[in-house]
């Protein structure tokens, strides 16, 4: 731990949509996406069972991006870990821009901390 001089610096932007199922979080990122990257190069960690997929032949997204999207489809166990794998095989394959559809399984899905949590007890 140290106390040092507080110099400004670029951060990777987080961001979350939240609102029921159906209100328009995984178009409204897509959307949000296009306009973030660059080279119009997205990827998606879908955990909704490839919900996310239903959207590669909109068009309203193909407009916003002409080349589609990626996707890496997570089944359970959601183990944090597997969400670490993930995000690293985003950056090593050099995407920008990464939506994760969705969060909550690392939290209360199969496997997830609420899962860990439980099995810790004792």
């Amino acid at each position: 731990m140290e106390i040092k001089k507080a110099v400004r610096r670029s951060l990777p932007l987080q961001l979350a949509f939240y609102g029921p199922s159906g209100s328009g979080k995984t178009m409204s990122a897509l959307m949000f996406a296009a306009g973030l990257s660059p080279n119009g190069k997205v990827v998606v960690i879908d955990t909704e069972r490839g919900r996310a997929s239903l959207y590669s032949d909109n068009k309203k997204v193909l407009t916003a991006l002409p080349q589609g999207f990626d996707v890496i489809e997570i089944d359970a166990p959601y183990h944090p870990k597997r969400y670490v794998e993930a995000i690293e095989m985003v950056e090593k394959n050099g995407y920008k821009v990464c939506i994760i559809d969705s969060g909550s399984d690392s939290w209360d899905g199969p496997g997830g901390c609420t899962d860990i949590a439980e099995q810790a007890k004792g």
